[in-house]
């Protein structure tokens, strides 16, 4: 149990980052999340490790679905 809420915790770092700079949960604007990015750190992220591109977009979902099943996982063990 504890170990899954380490993970959650790591897993929620990005996702926040995307859900804040993207103004969304499900359909994020992942080009945005790219620019405010940029602007923030100072790297570029483009090619296939943007937000923006196939492989961001399939982390961002996965990341996002693992995140949900771990909190009903959750609450499913603290209700029983």
């Amino acid at each position: 149990m504890t170990a899954m809420i380490i993970i959650m915790v790591l897993l929620l770092y990005p996702l926040i980052t995307v859900i804040r700079y993207g103004k969304g949960v499900l359909l994020p604007n992942f080009a945005r999340v790219d620019r405010l990015l940029t602007q923030k750190t100072g790297f570029h992220f483009r090619g296939p490790y943007s937000w923006n591109s196939l492989f961001g977009k399939i982390v961002y979902y996965l990341l996002l679905s693992i995140f949900l099943f771990g909190i009903s996982l959750i609450i499913y063990s603290l209700a029983q």
